[in-house]
């Protein structure tokens, strides 16, 4: 066996030598032909980030027949988390409120009192609700409770959560409801600009670390992050202001998916999206925001963004429904908009960070109406700007020869508005909320 084994070794290092041997042979005749070609394959796997949550039912309910001394009912729920960051995650429990509400008479059950040990069944209190963990007791309900947590990455962590309540026949009948959310977020430890996977990566981090990601960064270097709402990617940069601006026009446009707090610069409790143009909203919003024809095709632009138009957004959808051209007057601008989770709309006109980025780019105070070539130059080089035009009553306008970006700020019933074309720019414009203008986002500082 032994010498059979050696013939076979050594008849395959034969097969091997005589394989080189003809592959220099090879080699050396196409040397001698002068007629070489090589092409180089950089092979890579780029694994997205994932944190899921699972709960096998969107509602959880207790059924309760009250007596006069109270009656107790418990429900149990499996919450499951995934996670592949490095340095994990924490599971919370969140809500706009404490209290069930009837919706048909406005009565409402509270959450327990605090107490610091918690409450059993038999000192649970009448005409209460709570929740309790495997290790804990029932425990009053405060927004943003940290129910699970892990430092490391998990393919499934699960814990029960018991909500319950005892009821006597002092409580109106009737259905009393909470919405809750249960968000996951990672974990960083002092993270760097390497770590940030989505745009809305940057709203779950402390001051202190996000004030070490922009440290990260260098300045007008392009990042690309993805955002979380259609995995559509874009160009960031830090710039001379020592703002973190986006390099492409927003995308984002599903009329079907129902934003939030978590992945939207919305008010905190509320949900929003985009009204269909068959007319879900009253006529000043019907249509809010337009997908022209191009939404994604590459035009003229200049920097390190990818130059795509984007979507068209009248001020309605730009401002999430907040600030609509019925208000007219009546409002002082939009602290939310549809930007991801961290961002925002950039502020205009004379203070704003329109032309706050010219003057640090120019080195000092830029004439808003006169700004030097040099200037203007190295501004749509480091924004990137895209001339992806405008929609002015359903028609596309000015592609490829200007673009027109919206600002936060409201201007006697307009809205700011930087604006360039192939040789101009105006950071302090302003215009009629009706018009479909491209939208950037600045990174919102704290």
């Amino acid at each position: 066996m032994q010498i059979i084994h050696t013939k076979k070794y050594r008849l395959t290092l034969h097969i091997i030598y005589s394989a080189i041997l003809l592959f220099f042979a090879f080699l050396v005749i196409l040397l001698t032909n002068n007629d070489t070609h090589a092409e180089q394959l950089d092979f890579s796997v780029n694994i997205k980030p994932v944190l899921k949550v699972t709960i096998p039912s969107d509602t959880v309910i207790l059924d309760v027949n009250p007596t006069s001394s109270g009656v107790f009912a418990t429900q149990d729920l499996s919450v499951k988390v995934g996670s592949n960051y490095s340095h994990g995650y924490k599971l919370y429990m969140d809500a706009n409120g404490t209290e069930l509400v009837n919706s048909t008479t406005s009565d409402t059950i509270a959450t327990l009192p605090n107490n610091a040990s918690g409450y059993t069944e038999n000192d649970f209190i009448v005409n209460k609700w709570g929740y309790k963990l495997p290790s804990t007791n029932y425990l009053p309900f405060v927004s943003h409770s940290e129910i699970l947590s892990n430092t490391t990455p998990t393919n499934e962590d699960s814990t029960t959560v018991t909500f319950a309540a005892k009821v006597d026949v002092t409580q109106p009948a009737g259905s009393y409801e909470l919405t809750l959310n249960f968000v996951a977020i990672p974990t960083y430890q002092d993270p760097t600009i390497s770590d940030m996977y989505y745009m809305q990566d940057f709203a779950h981090l402390t001051d202190t670390q996000k004030a070490g990601v922009l440290a990260s960064m260098t300045e007008e270097e392009a990042y690309t992050l993805y955002d979380i709402r259609d995995e559509e990617d874009y160009k960031v940069s830090k710039l001379k202001d020592g703002n973190v601006w986006m390099l492409d026009n927003l995308r984002f446009s599903d009329s079907n998916y129902i934003m939030t707090e978590y992945d939207t610069n919305i008010a905190p409790g509320t949900t929003w999206k985009f009204p269909h143009s068959s007319g879900e909203w009253a006529e000043s919003c019907t249509e809010a925001y337009i997908n022209a024809d191009g939404k994604n095709e590459v035009i003229a632009h200049s920097g390190k963004g990818e130059g795509k138009a984007g979507t068209y957004y009248n001020f309605c959808a730009a401002s999430s429904g907040t600030y609509c051209y019925d208000e007219k007057n009546g409002a002082s601008g939009t602290e939310y908009d549809v930007c991801p989770a961290s961002w925002r709309i950039p502020t205009g006109l004379d203070s704003g960070e329109y032309l706050g980025l010219c003057n640090s780019i120019n080195g000092e105070t830029c004439n808003p109406w006169a700004i030097a070539s040099e200037t203007f130059e190295k501004y749509e080089r480091a924004l990137s700007t895209t001339l992806a035009g405008f929609i002015y009553n359903g028609l596309l306008n000015a592609k490829g020869s200007g673009g027109w970006f919206w600002a936060s700020t409201p201007d006697s019933g307009n809205m700011a508005a930087m604006t360039v074309n192939t040789s101009t720019l105006s950071p302090v414009a302003s215009f009629g909320r009706m018009n479909g203008f491209s939208l950037r986002c600045i990174m919102a500082s704290e």
